[in-house]
Formats: structure tokens, C-alpha cells, sequence
């Protein structure tokens, strides 16, 4: 017995997985000061996850597009 194709077409979901890491880690893999992380952060450029209420983590993918998002308004106006 042979499958059949209806026509729909069944793609598979983005990974529900999720780097997270320290301020001190984004901070290694941008190439900027840890101060330049808060900067941002208090500027409301990049957004952490609150793990607990005292340690934020970040996403890397999640503040590759933030930024790029950012830059991108920047040039625009």
C-alpha cells in the first residue's frame, strides 16, 4: 500500500530549542563590553528572558534580529 500525495505540503517547525546565554557570553560573541550589553538592553535594542529575576539571558538568534532590526530603522530615516 502506497502513500498518497493529497497535495499539502508538510514543512517542518523551527526548533523549539533556544541558546541562552549569560551577558557576559553575548557579550564575548558580539565583540562588545559586557556595559555595551546593558546599554542596549536598557535602550530596549535587544530584550533578554528573565530566568530568574536576577539572571537575564539572552537568545542568540533572537538578538542577531534585534539588531538587524535596529540597523536597519536606523538607515531609514
Amino acid at each position: 500500500m502506497g502513500h498518497e500525495n493529497s497535495g499539502v505540503k508538510i514543512m517542518k517547525a523551527k526548533s523549539s530549542y533556544r541558546k541562552l546565554v549569560s551577558i557576559a557570553e553575548l557579550a564575548e560573541f558580539l565583540g562588545v563590553s559586557t556595559r555595551t550589553v546593558q546599554r542596549l538592553k536598557l535602550a530596549g535594542v535587544i530584550r533578554p528572558y528573565q530566568v530568574t529575576p536576577t539572571c537575564p539571558r539572552y537568545d542568540l538568534d533572537e538578538v542577531l534580529d534585534q539588531l538587524t532590526d535596529e540597523r536597519q530603522a536606523k538607515y531609514e530615516q
